[in-house]
């Protein structure tokens, strides 16, 4: 029996309520004594092993009273017109049984689906399904095409029709009903069932892992579907010709590790066998791993709750090495000086190569207060340098922003998070209201994040329906190609992840966020002011997506370096074979594999290039000897010195004398402290750049957040090139300005200037 039957067997039970009154007043209004007495002993007959009212009850009586002949027709057609449904349903099914397309029977059943109460419909359907032929199936297709019937049953009708005759009409009626807004709970559950049957399981995975939550039949179901689905694809690979043979190899290794490898702590088949996974996801880029049950439990763990660490994004690089995605500020590292890019080497002096991602950011996090020691390299650097960093509670902003002289705006978007878009508009409401001539917007250092919160920011910038990217891979379930477009909203639902129930969101597209009511994230688009980009080479994959998108359609220009090229897509899958139970929980392996790739919208993949700036800029980066004289200084507490002394007396002077790029000679008190302290052959234009770094921070951390601008003007070459091109562009004068003295005719006119917004 197919499983769509298990809900009418359960839901049929309740026609059997006054069945023995209803046949024996039937028969008595005529036929053949010997037929009626025949149909009647059919009908009276008990079962105790079989209960009443149900499919298999119904299919069972009609077969007998088929089997009596042709004598029990005639009989049979008079029950067409019952007042019993029950009664109804188990003639046309013997007349169906006896004579394969009888209309009458055919029209009795189309009658029940359409009119009849909800058991009745769905065992007259069952029934419809049960007898194909040349009636039944334009009957299923009618009832699958009629739009004002109730769309739960619809939907069972088209999974009827699907599993009958395979008619592509059928699925594309049972995905329209998953996906109209208008359709009650109960015809979506019906739908994504028969989609899933009929479609195949990834057309709609995410709807029956939400559906598998329900402590219903159709969870049931779903669950059961979904894990048959697991079950094939494990079969699928065990069956591969390709493996045969090869199995024995692994099997043989592992048996000769443990016989005869020195060490015996070392040689469980649990721990081998996880190696075997973590080479297998190693070998393929480094943003594949493999994790075993104890580490994915782990890692839901740390994304669930709140934890504490050193304050930063990080990823696998080339190297193996744990690079920083992002230096959050005001965390540890951040504090410390480690920065955007910089990569750890060692972690409690422990090489970082042979750890996986999961595994190194396990030793960063602990306990608010407790110490981690760090050995970080930079770009220029001769030689690591050591950091010994205080864990902290990490909650931080997204966006900062600041309104510069003569109308430009200034924003910086440290990462696309979860309310970055919300932080994002509200800063830019707040710089139109201020009269905003042009806008620079800061994805330096800027790792990445959510790309659902990339789309939305663009969406405040191009047209509903543009194309901001596309991902596209080679596997059938999970590399087909998905738009995402500007205009469209955010889709938050919650379904089951390796065992665990977790929230998650989706981005729909204008077209599908209508179908389900949803209203637009952007209400606006902003107006059409010139806008420059910064990047930087660490700026990754949300931050290239939104720059290149934003380039491509020619509504801004991008200033800086080369950004990293993140542009692969990863996804967690659960390894059904690695399940277990533990404590009443069940635990299973993950492997994070890449699936697919980013590509702007003229087809163009960023992954391992980046999007490279119209105009090429950049900070000079500090020497590897003179940040270690930096971290000399910081640990022997000379600025703290410096600060307790001279700062507290005038705070308001020395923030001012900052802001205003006031060079150190008007500093109080440092031109004493700067000979006492200066380490041999640093340039004293260098200890001056370290003390208004070091003055910034005790600054930042007396008001509790951040500068806009996490370089001062007068040093950020980048950004004074960006205002020269954007003041060109607004027809702003930056020499009405004494701020833009130092640059504006620093920079010559670029032959092929960049493209003016559309």
């Amino acid at each position: 029996m197919r499983f769509r039957i298990v809900r009418s067997i359960l839901w049929g039970g309740v026609l059997a309520a006054g069945a023995a009154v209803v046949f024996s007043s039937t028969l008595a209004t005529g036929g053949a004594a010997s037929a009626a007495s025949e149909v009647a002993a059919v009908l009276q007959e008990a079962d105790p092993h079989r209960e009443p009212g149900t499919l298999g009850d119904l299919l069972e009586r009609s077969a007998k009273i088929a089997s009596l002949g042709k004598s029990a027709e005639g009989e049979m057609r008079k029950f067409l017109a019952a007042d019993d449904p029950f009664w109804r349903l188990v003639a046309a099914a013997s007349l169906l049984e006896s004579s394969a397309q009888d209309p009458t029977a055919v029209a009795a059943l189309d009658k029940a689906v359409r009119d009849g109460t909800p058991p009745t419909r769905l065992l007259a359907l069952a029934v419809l399904e049960r007898f194909p032929g040349n009636r039944t199936l334009p009957a299923l297709a009618a009832l699958s095409r009629t739009s004002g019937m109730d769309a739960a049953f619809r939907a069972e009708a088209a999974a009827s029709w699907w599993r009958v005759a395979r008619h592509p009409e059928a699925r594309q009626i049972l995905l329209s009903i998953v996906q109209d807004p208008a359709a009650s709970q109960g015809a979506r559950r019906a739908a994504v069932l028969g989609a899933a049957e009929a479609q195949g399981i990834p057309a709609v995975r995410k709807e029956l892992e939400r559906l598998a939550l329900e402590p219903s039949i159709e969870g049931r179901l779903a669950r059961s579907l979904l894990e048959k689905d697991q079950a094939v694809a494990v079969m699928g690979v065990r069956e591969n010709p390709a493996f045969l043979g090869r199995e024995a190899v692994l099997e043989e290794m592992v048996a000769t590790v443990q016989k005869h490898y020195v060490d015996e702590k070392r040689v469980s088949v649990e721990s081998l066998f996880d190696a075997v996974g973590k080479g297998i996801a190693a070998s393929l880029d480094r943003h594949c791993e493999y994790m075993t049950p104890e580490e994915a439990k782990e890692s839901e763990e740390m994304f669930r709750g709140e934890y504490a660490g050193v304050g930063a994004q990080v990823e696998k690089d080339e190297a193996g090495y744990i690079q920083i995605a992002t230096a959050f500020f005001s965390g540890p590292a951040y504090n410390a000086g480690i920065r955007t890019g910089d990569r750890i080497t060692k972690i409690e002096g422990e090489s970082v190569q042979e750890l996986s991602l999961t595994e190194g950011v396990k030793r960063l996090r602990g306990p608010p207060g407790s110490t981690v020691t760090i050995e970080v390299i930079r770009a220029g650097w001769q030689e690591p340098q050591k950091f010994t960093l205080a864990r902290g509670t990490i909650q931080r902003e997204t966006v900062f922003w600041e309104s510069l002289p003569g109308g430009i705006g200034y924003l910086r978007l440290v990462q696309f998070g979860e309310k970055s878009y919300q932080e994002f508009s509200q800063a830019l409401d707040a710089l139109e209201k201020e009269g905003m001539k042009g806008l620079v917007i800061d994805l330096r250092a800027n790792g990445g994040g959510l790309l659902d919160a990339a789309v939305s920011i663009t969406s405040q910038f191009l047209p509903s329906g543009a194309l901001v990217v596309y991902t596209e891979g080679r596997s059938p379930d999970y590399g087909q190609r998905e738009e995402y477009q500007a205009g469209g909203a955010y889709y938050q639902y919650f379904a089951r992840s390796g065992g665990q129930i977790q929230q998650f969101r989706d981005w729909l597209n204008p077209a599908e966020a209508k179908q389900r009511g949803l209203r637009p994230i952007s209400h606006k688009i902003r107006p059409p002011y010139p806008i420059a980009i910064l990047t930087d080479k660490s700026s990754a994959s949300a931050s290239e997506i939104f720059a290149g998108a934003m380039r491509a359609h020619g509504r801004a220009f991008l200033v800086g370096a080369t950004t990293y090229g993140k542009g692969s897509v990863q996804r967690e899958l659960p390894l059904s074979a690695s399940r277990r139970v533990n404590d009443g929980a069940t635990e299973q392996a993950r492997l994070k594999i890449t699936i697919a790739k980013y590509f702007l919208k003229d087809g163009v993949s960023i992954h391992g290039i980046g999007v490279k700036p119209d105009i090429e800029a950049s900070v000079p980066e500090m020497e590897g000897w003179k940040f270690a004289a930096h971290l000399k200084l910081v640990t022997s507490g000379a600025f703290k010195k410096f600060f307790d002394a001279w700062y507290v007396k005038d705070k308001a002077r020395y923030e001012q004398l900052l802001a205003s790029g006031a060079p150190a000679n008007d500093y109080p008190g440092y031109g004493a402290w700067a000979k006492e302290v200066a380490p041999e052959g640093l340039p004293d234009k260098d200890l001056f750049h370290l003390f208004r770094l070091e003055l910034r921070k005790r600054i930042m951390s007396e008001i509790g957040k951040p500068f806009p601008l996490e370089i001062p003007l007068e040093e950020d070459v980048p950004l004074q090139r960006a205002m020269v091109e954007l003041g060109a562009k607004a027809g702003i004068d930056l020499a009405a300005f004494k701020e833009y003295a130092s640059f504006k005719d620093k920079f010559g006119q670029e032959k092929n200037p960049p493209p003016a917004p559309k």
